[in-house]
């Protein structure tokens, strides 16, 4: 009898226990940062009340999973967003999510420098050769798809250049290969995803998106230095969670994610992570992208 009293509390424990699990999901594909953000919120909350589950819905730019979270009643369930879920709706796609009416806003995680990158191999040292090379030569640059923030750093450094075009892709690892293939010439991204290529001489940063030139690659101009208007673009992360989500586990989350050692890890990605009022700051981001994308359709 005592035996089975063990038997019955431990197959009870791990009942309450699974029942803690909470889903987060990635709307984008695995080794990008988005996934990176999920991880260390997964990590942080391995051993707390709540656990984190991580999910991946890809498609669309991340639509498909914005479109799913939009639609959950009965459960709780996280979603790290970046730039699409703004940019996403200003660019055209079909969407059925509505940002105030279907989320709660979690929190702020942070915001990252982009970097432009070529393959080092000697054609393209920097941007001045870029800009030379790609007057005469076509230049497919790999994007995640419309309304990314690669699509949106790659239209803006495109300009006006016709031998210039993007070619989606389903997350970066396929960009990655292509681009040291030769398939494509170049792409835009993180340095948390791609300084491991970068510090094996595998690909070339020629330039950053960023106010400043980045400490680890001091040679390496800004946009604004070689004279292309950057339009204030970022890609930042944000925790959101369906609407249906419970208060109390909302509530929990928000206070983990305050502690100065989440923190600290993502700023040892080289995230600014400042405090913001979320409802603030995508009323800001949205006019913000929807001044770039109208920007750009005007040239």
């Amino acid at each position: 009898m005592k035996k089975l009293l063990i038997l019955l509390f431990f197959s009870l424990a791990c009942s309450i226990a699974k029942a803690k699990d909470i889903k987060l999901i990635v709307p984008l594909a695995p080794g990008g940062s988005s996934d990176k953000v999920a991880r260390v919120i997964q990590n942080h909350f391995a051993n707390s009340k709540y656990t984190f589950t991580v999910e991946y819905r890809l498609g669309a730019g991340g639509v498909v999973a914005f479109d799913h979270l939009a639609i959950i009643k009965n459960e709780t369930v996280f979603l790290v967003g970046s730039v699409s879920l703004v940019a996403s709706p200003l660019a055209g796609q079909d969407i059925r999510y509505n940002i105030e009416q279907d989320f709660i806003l979690v929190d702020y995680i942070g915001a990252e420098p982009m970097i432009m990158v070529v393959r080092n191999d000697g054609v393209v040292s920097n941007f001045k050769d870029f800009e030379r090379v790609s007057k005469n030569q076509l230049m497919p640059v790999g994007t995640a798809g419309l309304g990314t923030t690669i699509a949106l750093a790659a239209t803006i450094i495109s300009r006006d250049n016709k031998n210039i075009y993007q070619i989606p892709y389903k997350g970066l690892p396929p960009i990655l290969t292509d681009l040291l293939g030769g398939s494509i010439k170049w792409t835009v991204d993180s340095d948390l995803t791609l300084s491991g290529f970068i510090d094996s001489n595998k690909i070339r940063p020629i330039a950053v998106i960023s106010t400043n030139r980045l400490k680890k690659y001091p040679a390496v101009p800004t946009l604004l230095e070689v004279g292309i208007d950057d339009l204030g673009l970022r890609r930042w992360h944000v925790l959101i969670a369906n609407k249906a989500a419970d208060p109390e586990i909302v509530s929990f989350v928000k206070q983990k994610l305050s502690e100065a050692s989440v923190r600290a890890e993502f700023q040892n990605f080289g995230f600014e992570t400042p405090s913001v009022d979320l409802v603030t700051f995508f009323q800001r981001e949205t006019l913000k992208v929807k001044r770039i994308i109208d920007n750009i359709k005007s040239h």
